[in-house]
């Protein structure tokens, strides 16, 4: 008897293993006056541009964002033609790129749009040791990942494995937005967090 067109697909879908789910942090508390990190979803991200304006940034978000997606289709490109060495790189200028995008933001901030998974872990861990070591009271610290929109099949590979590090060290965080983690709170310190 023929199976009827699409069958084996939802069979199939029954029997893949499951991830296992992250356990799921709290929600940050409302406030009455949110700061420009914390802005609605589509307002964030210029909120960011705005930031950066104000520090002396002479690029937009708009334009940074281009320049470094510009670089990542390179990347592509070199890997595709086994170009290991171009590759290598391409992800370092975008590593620049995004540390230069991110020091004309706020000491509280942290973007890690348009990384890898892997320099963003390495960026993050950095600035947590740089507040640590600076000696500043710093009571929250903004993440940035982005809720995973322009990564392959819409999956947050930045987010996810930003949220896998922290609570594997145990750090405290709340999800602000789909696509931003706040670590700390008013009553305790970066200073106080292991890693």
């Amino acid at each position: 008897m023929p199976v009827p067109n699409g069958a084996y697909s939802r069979v199939a879908a029954n029997f893949r293993p499951k991830q296992p789910a992250l356990p799921q942090p709290p929600r940050a508390p409302k406030k009455k006056n949110p700061l420009p990190t914390r802005v609605a979803y589509n307002d964030q991200l210029t909120a960011l541009g705005d930031m950066a304006a104000r520090n002396g940034c002479a690029m937009t978000y708009s334009e940074v964002k281009k320049k470094v997606l510009g670089l990542h289709n390179e990347r592509k490109t070199a890997w595709r033609n086994l170009d290991f060495e171009i590759a290598k790189d391409k992800e370092k200028e975008i590593r620049d790129e995004v540390v230069k995008w991110n020091g004309y933001l706020n000491g509280d901030v942290l973007d890690l749009h348009w990384l890898l998974a892997t320099q963003a872990i390495a960026f993050l861990k950095e600035r947590i040791e740089l507040v640590k070591k600076s000696g500043k009271q710093l009571n929250e610290l903004h993440v940035i990942t982005g809720a995973g929109h322009n990564s392959e099949d819409n999956k947050p590979t930045i987010n996810s494995a930003v949220r896998l590090y922290l609570t594997e060290k145990n750090i405290r965080f709340y999800v602000t937005n789909p696509g931003c983690y706040t670590i700390g709170d008013a009553s305790r310190t970066l200073k106080g967090f292991t890693l």
